[in-house]
């Protein structure tokens, strides 16, 4: 396939820290950033994978040109697997972070790497080969969020810039397959989809692969084309593939019927999107009400259930560039299911940048209840504890001292108020809660088969206004997990997860007894019907949710 211009490797981050001897922390391909341990992980034969660490490189970033070479500014990979030893092509380096490309004929199996930087080699660090781990690359460049995608002229699809169902689109990622040409040089165009057995899915629904390959403008890119499926269609619509088994990271794409600029019922709308066309960014406020009510049930000693009554809020600001390639603005689109993962001690998140705004020194609701204050976190940021109660089997008064108070977050009306501050205007806001929310099968669920469908069924909160957020992780071994959101309109009393979002994730460890998988599900009215003005603030929304929570272990 042709290609003329594309930005390939937009939001990379390297460090600049320069040491005598390197130190590698981490190995993952260069698209998805999967971590080891979760589905999905691995650096396939042939692909572009990053290295993190520090002392790797030069200070300034150094990058290579065709042919590639297996040494560049003094920087070289080794890897060593079954006795077999293969240099990788380096493609870039930096001090705290390398890509290159991994030999096609690099066996698989588990192995050791050694970067070397100006005669000195870091210490063997872990490496698992395989020949299929495809990732796809993303507008943040962390393997999350909106995917590089491209039309037919290589123009970027974007929040403004929608595909349309029916459309031919371009995606591109790397670790598809290995190759039988050299891996250095501008690849040969070749169509591998049956060897990897590639599926592709857009919004849980199996689109048309048309081809799936390198490119030829560069190497260790894969060019996936495929249509997108009818009957699509949101801001954040799920995207994702399937390498023969393997699980690539999960995506989303802007898709409306006729192009142009996407909206969504529980997000942003298209004259949102055409105002931050026109002013060249978004100041957005946001109010939320919540109640969480968990279900944490422990061998020997039965099912504990917390309830928490909490408030909310932020104001903040992006610009055009960074709110087109952000992580999870407005939630999933409708029937649409998204996958992120994490280290319990990285948890990672959205790496688009912002700008806090200040609405004053605090905010204030007021309820039938009584009247509460959101203290202010830090800038643009507030919060507020309601009520909290716990109970215990044998203790049905929950536990005396810990804070058991009534609850608040009951059916009715809230206002919140706030003063003003330094970008926020004074502002009054009201949201009504409507009857409660219900999981109607919580307790019949015992543990989730990942390589099954999950149905989920609700009742309550307001079918007419509502939607529905249904949430998974699981945590595996190695301290790491992955974490899915599906949405669906309330309405529709129903939702099945497919199983290419459950197995995505790892299956759960015991801890204590306890299984670490967790499942949630919650009402939240849509983003049009819960607006409030505010001088400063081009969107604001004040929301609500009910989520009903339980463990579960996810096998």
């Amino acid at each position: 396939m042709k290609q003329k211009n594309l930005i390939l490797f937009a939001g990379l981050v390297w460090g600049a820290a320069l040491h005598a001897q390197p130190t590698v922390t981490a190995i993952l391909n260069n698209a998805s950033y999967i971590r080891p341990g979760l589905p999905g992980t691995g650096i396939a034969q042939g692909s572009i994978f990053a290295v993190f660490g520090t002392g790797m490189g030069p200070a300034a970033l150094t990058q290579s040109g065709f042919p590639l070479q297996t040494e560049l500014a003094g920087t070289s990979i080794r890897i060593s697997i079954g006795g077999t030893e293969v240099s990788a092509f380096m493609v870039f380096t930096s001090a705290g972070q390398l890509a290159a490309i991994l030999p096609s004929n690099t066996p698989v199996g588990n192995g050791l790497a050694r970067v070397t930087f100006n005669g000195q080699p870091s210490a063997q660090f872990p490496i698992t080969v395989v020949r299929n781990a495809l990732g796809l690359f993303t507008l943040n460049g962390a393997g999350t969020g909106p995917a590089v995608i491209t039309d037919a002229n290589f123009n970027v699809i974007t929040y403004t810039n929608a595909a349309r169902p029916g459309q031919t689109v371009i995606g591109w990622g790397t670790g598809l397959i290995g190759v039988t040409f050299p891996d250095n040089q501008p690849a040969n165009v070749f169509d591998f989809q049956q060897q990897a057995a590639l599926q592709m899915f857009v919004g849980g629904r199996s689109a048309t692969v048309r081809y799936a390959g390198r490119s030829n403008c560069c190497a260790g890119l894969d060019q996936i084309v495929f249509d997108i499926p009818d009957g699509v269609q949101g801001c954040n619509v799920s995207l994702t593939g399937r390498a023969q088994t393997s699980p690539s990271n999960f995506a989303t794409i802007a898709v409306a019927p006729s192009g142009g600029a996407c909206s969504d019922p529980n997000g942003f709308t298209e004259q949102d999107f055409n105002l931050l066309s026109a002013n060249g960014r978004l100041r957005i406020g946001n109010i939320s009400l919540t109640r969480a009510t968990s279900k944490i049930t422990v061998p020997g000693f039965g099912t504990a259930e917390s309830k928490s009554d909490t408030a909310g809020a932020s104001f903040i600001s992006f610009d055009a560039n960074s709110l087109i390639r952000s992580a999870g603005i407005g939630g999933a689109s409708y029937g649409s299911c998204t996958v992120t993962t994490f280290a319990v001690n990285n948890p990672g998140g959205n790496p688009v940048p912002f700008t806090p705004l200040d609405a004053g020194p605090s905010l204030g609701l007021s309820a039938t209840a009584g009247q509460f204050n959101l203290a202010r976190n830090s800038t643009g940021f507030y919060s507020a504890s309601l009520a909290t109660s716990l109970v215990i089997p044998g203790l049905p008064g929950g536990i005396p001292g810990q804070g058991n108070t009534p609850p608040v977050l009951e059916p009715g009306t809230f206002t919140v108020r706030g003063p003003g501050g330094a970008d926020v205007g004074a502002f009054e806001a009201r949201v009504t809660i409507p009857a409660n929310f219900l999981w109607t099968n919580q307790d019949a669920i015992t543990r989730v088969i990942r390589a099954n469908s999950l149905e989920i069924t609700w009742s309550g909160g307001s079918p007419a206004n509502d939607y529905v957020s249904i949430t998974g992780t699981s945590t595996g071994q190695n301290n790491v997990g992955a974490t899915f959101i599906c949405t669906e309109r309330a309405s529709a009393g129903r939702f099945s997860v497919p199983s290419e979002v459950l197995s995505a994730l790892p299956a759960s460890i015991i801890q204590q007894g306890s299984p670490q998988g967790i499942l949630s599900v919650a009402n939240l009215p849509t983003g049009n019907l819960a607006r409030f003005t505010a001088p400063g603030v081009d969107i604001g929304t004040f929301t609500y949710s009910t989520g009903h929570t339980k463990n579960v272990p996810i096998e």
